[in-house]
């Protein structure tokens, strides 16, 4: 890359880093991100998507651009995305070494996406750029850019300019997945799971009572794709566990924008003579124990620092964290000084408040506490 071209990524970098420390949600983190990386990677349309670091499925999808509003290819988009072997699947390039690929540079060109032949170019595209947002070596999202039949591909420079933003844009996207602490104020009690029945042809033919309050909840927030893009995304992947191209079903965690946290799961039906195409998903409130580690990783807390976070939240004290984990008391107080200080607090009972009550107990009333699960979890 050039002398010139270093300095646009360092510039480009420090705009992404400040949009991370700025406090916004999702979506306007998203909007903010293209409006840096358009002058730099000029493109007709966007997608930045967020993941769950732990299954890598997509868990929200935010359209700007040329797509912003466009959501009636999301079900063809998952089945592309979980369903075939397309060199650029999210889960391929989160994998490599530069985790950004744009279709032209493949091998065969455009041609050679699956995703391109069939619905990116038919859709009016020439070709796509992909990043996966990767800090830690695990996957936060990532954005894909669109230039028009028509335009010039996208070149290498540009793929490594937008490759180098990678930890910054996982970084953006980990704050943002907890941004606005205690914004989802007391509420009553979960009514139970909702239910969605998705058949052999995509679309969702059943429901269960509440899925119209969820839906809402989901499509609340500027330039997201609606309920039905998760679903899909999760029955394509259900069908690929069921031809045994995955080990488990497909489960991720994701946060409303009202503040919710949500897990959400799906399983492919069988009747007694076989499979019969349908997929069940079961979307519900996310339990404390799927939850608490999500936030400690949004905060970036290194593994040791996630260990004493969770000995805090089972009320340990010093002494007895620093017996637990065989370390020196003053190297308990190391790591609570770093805590603290990425998760914007200053006291114990701070740090409880900020990683537990202020992101989770509030949709139950304040009835749980951390330390009865934490320490049998």
């Amino acid at each position: 890359m050039r002398a010139s071209g270093r300095f646009a990524v360092e510039r480009a970098r420090e705009r992404v880093e400040a949009l991370a420390r700025a406090g916004h949600d999702t979506a306007g983190f998203a909007q903010a991100l293209v409006e840096v990386l358009q002058p730099l990677v000029p493109h007709a349309a966007a997608c930045v998507v967020t993941t769950d670091p732990a299954t890598g499925l997509v868990t929200g999808t935010y359209k700007l651009g040329a797509l912003a509003g466009h959501h009636d290819l999301d079900a063809e988009w998952a089945r592309l995305e979980y369903e075939t072997d397309d060199p650029t699947r999210l889960l391929v390039v989160g994998g490599q070494a530069v985790p950004a690929r744009a279709a032209s540079q493949l091998p065969g060109g455009p041609e050679g996406s699956v995703r391109i032949r069939e619905l990116v170019g038919p859709g009016g595209y020439g070709d796509e750029l992909r990043m996966v947002a990767r800090r830690d070596s695990a996957s936060w999202g990532g954005v894909n850019l669109f230039r028009a039949a028509g335009d010039r591909p996208f070149d290498a420079d540009e793929v490594l300019l937008v490759a180098e933003l990678s930890e910054a844009v996982a970084a953006g996207l980990q704050a943002a997945l907890v941004a606005g602490w205690g914004r989802c104020g007391p509420a009553e009690a979960p009514a139970g799971p909702t239910v969605l029945v998705v058949d052999r042809a995509d679309r969702v033919q059943r429901v269960s009572a509440g899925a119209g309050d969820l839906l809402a909840d989901l499509t609340a927030e500027a330039n997201r794709s609606p309920l039905e893009s998760l679903v899909h995304g999760l029955a394509a992947a259900a069908r690929r566990f069921a031809r045994g191209d995955r080990s488990a079903p497909p489960w991720a965690r994701l946060r409303s924008p009202s503040g919710r946290w949500l897990v959400a799961h799906a399983v492919p039906l069988t009747a007694q003579d076989g499979l019969t195409g349908e997929v069940a998903v079961t979307i519900d409130e996310a339990r404390p124990p799927e939850v608490v580690p999500l936030v400690a990783a949004a905060l970036g807390l290194t593994a040791r620092e996630r260990e004493v976070t969770a000995l805090v939240l089972a009320g340990a004290g010093t002494k007895a964290i620093a017996r637990a984990l065989g370390v020196s008391p003053y190297t308990v107080q190391d790591h609570l000084k770093s805590i603290f200080d990425k998760a914007g607090v200053r006291t114990r009972a701070e740090l409880v408040a900020r990683v537990f009550f202020d992101q989770y107990a509030p949709r139950f009333g304040g009835e749980l506490t951390p330390g009865g699960w934490f320490a049998s979890g």
